[in-house]
């Protein structure tokens, strides 16, 4: 019985968590865009955003090297990892990182950042 007992609290437990955790529920008529293993090439990632029908440039005058990017309405974007370089130059790490940062700060339910590569 004390076994069954704390079976159920834990299930309780996992529920209210689950509850509680933020979910982003994805409208099914959104469109995905996706990014990932950019490695610190600034000039790659704008080459992607320039060929995006998901992100647009709006600037490229931030005082800390990140651009301003536009999210389309209708888009998801979602970025797979690997967004700095293991070495090397790091001008093109910082400037991906604090655009991608930038980016989810301004569209936080709709970009996705994922770590790792």
């Amino acid at each position: 019985a004390a076994a069954a007992a704390a079976a159920a609290e834990a299930a309780a437990a996992e529920a209210a968590a689950a509850q509680a955790a933020p979910t982003t529920v994805l409208d099914p008529g959104c469109r995905l865009s996706y990014l990932t293993d950019v490695e610190g090439n600034f000039e790659y990632f704008l080459a992607f955003v320039e060929l995006s029908e998901a992100l647009s440039l709006m600037s490229t005058d931030g005082a800390d090297g990140a651009v301003d990017l536009e999210l389309a309405e209708g888009w998801v974007f979602v970025f797979g990892g690997g967004a700095v370089d293991k070495g090397g130059a790091v001008g093109g790490s910082i400037r991906v990182a604090r655009s991608l940062v930038a980016l989810k700060h301004k569209y936080p339910q709709r970009v996705c950042l994922l770590v790792g590569s």
